[in-house]
């Protein structure tokens, strides 16, 4: 259903596709079936988004499949993991985004929470998801073994976070995680800015900071007390 197409091929599936050799198959019917059995039986790694326990009721559970293939990688990727107490809630890429305070920290402060404009959970969870098959399978090379891989979404995400997830925690919530619109809350200056011939990135770090005054042509800046760490700064943002 995703648009623009050409030859009656959506673009979306042609991009994240690229490169594979792909199959059709009816899993509603007892061939079908048979067929993802026996598949299973030769290949390294199977991967899987199914919503927690279809693959098991399907018969094609990591008990199932290692049975016969006792190397299989089995990675189930998911909304929220194979385990807890959100398990069964179906997950699109946007509400992982709010589960995991993504949408929390992108926005204008006085703004709603706002979700990042591309599929970032999906991909990030993928990419989550091909590293521990990597790991999964150097594994496999040491014990013979292969293993069960619960990737989620919402965990993937929360593991881009930073500032947002350990600094409440060391100061006792005295830090709190807000969105900054233009600007990266913990540092300044770090953001986006208006410049003459257009919006610019800036990002300084401490032994930077003069450096970019005198890039601005006014280097005395470096003198003035309210700029001279990054709290002091942060404290003065807007000037």
């Amino acid at each position: 259903s995703f648009t623009p197409r050409r030859t009656r091929r959506a673009g979306f599936f042609v991009q994240q596709h690229r490169g594979k050799r792909s199959i059709c198959l009816d899993l509603g019917t007892d061939e079908a079936r048979s067929i993802v059995r026996e598949l299973a039986d030769h290949v390294d790694v199977v991967v899987e988004n199914f919503s927690p326990g279809v693959m098991a009721r399907k018969g094609w559970s990591y008990e199932d499949l290692s049975a016969t293939n006792p190397g299989l990688v089995l990675c189930s990727i998911s909304g929220f993991g194979q385990s807890g107490p959100l398990r069964d809630k179906p997950a699109f890429d946007f509400v992982a985004q709010a589960y995991s305070g993504v949408m929390h920290m992108t926005g204008d402060p006085d703004g709603p929470p706002t979700f990042v404009g591309i599929g970032l959970a999906d991909t990030v969870a993928g990419v989550h998801a091909f590293a521990a098959i990597g790991w999964a399978l150097l594994a496999r090379t040491m014990t013979g073994r292969g293993t069960h891989i619960d990737a989620s979404m919402v965990d993937s995400l929360v593991h881009l976070h930073e500032t947002s997830i350990y600094a409440p925690s060391i100061t006792d919530g005295e830090y709190v995680p807000m969105r900054a619109g233009r600007h990266y809350q913990p540092a300044s200056p770090a953001g986006t800015f208006r410049g003459p011939e257009g919006w610019i990135v800036v990002f300084c770090n401490q032994g930077q900071i003069q450096s970019l005054w005198n890039a601005v042509g006014r280097p005395e800046l470096g003198g003035d007390e309210r700029f001279r760490n990054n709290d002091g700064r942060l404290a003065h943002r807007e000037e």
